[in-house]
């Protein structure tokens, strides 16, 4: 058949695929991208019950107190004689204020004494007031005073002896007041010149006597 000039003829038919060409390289991998916001923190749990509470400890001893609070304290250096078996002030003396009226007073003396008499016997007693109440009163022999010391010389025709004395005392005042302590002696003998001296007045070594006060707790 003839066709005429200027139309296109039919399309023939499609010729066989041809086979796949070779797959190319894998190209560079891209930059990581940019890390995200942090999220929201969630809202705390809530708190667990407390644990059971473990048992008590047992208890320590009971301790025995005594702590101190204060100590005052006062010396006496000027010589007292005292010719007689009644008590007498020697000087000493020392004021403490307690802070309770429960607390106590622990009283320690240091007494400079000496006894004379001329014949074979002779002592003296010491004792301790509170205001004016006995509260301490040396040992005694019965008619002759408290003795805190004494001596006996048989046959001697003159007897003296000289002492530190010195003692503990405690006192329960029972106040918040200012408490006043003083020390009192005597002698034993009186006869035959017989004297105590306390604070001795000696050449270049005068006696000296010491009270210290000191607050406790119960």
């Amino acid at each position: 058949m003839i066709f005429p000039p200027g139309l296109p003829g039919p399309q023939g038919a499609s010729g066989a695929q041809g086979a796949a060409g070779a797959q190319g390289a894998a190209g560079n991998q891209g930059a990581a991208g940019a890390q995200g916001a942090a999220g929201a923190q969630g809202a705390a749990g809530a708190q667990g019950a407390a644990g059971a509470q473990g048992a008590a400890g047992a208890q320590g001893a009971v301790g025995s107190g005594g702590a101190l609070l204060q100590t005052v304290s006062a010396a006496y250096g000027t010589q007292t004689v005292i010719a007689s078996t009644t008590f007498a002030d020697i000087g000493l003396q020392c004021t403490i204020t307690p802070s309770s009226a429960s607390n106590r007073i622990r009283i320690d003396l240091s007494v400079q004494a000496s006894c004379v008499r001329s014949s074979n016997a002779q002592g003296y007693g010491i004792r301790i007031l509170r205001g004016s109440t006995v509260i301490f009163t040396s040992y005694g022999l019965s008619g002759e005073g408290g003795l805190a010391s004494s001596i006996t010389v048989v046959g001697g025709t003159l007897t003296g002896r000289a002492d530190m004395f010195a003692m503990s005392f405690i006192d329960s005042p029972g106040t918040t007041s200012a408490t006043t302590y003083k020390i009192q002696g005597n002698c034993r003998l009186t006869t035959n010149t017989g004297s105590a001296t306390f604070q001795i007045d000696g050449t270049g070594q005068d006696g000296e006597s010491f009270l210290y006060l000191s607050e406790l707790t119960p």
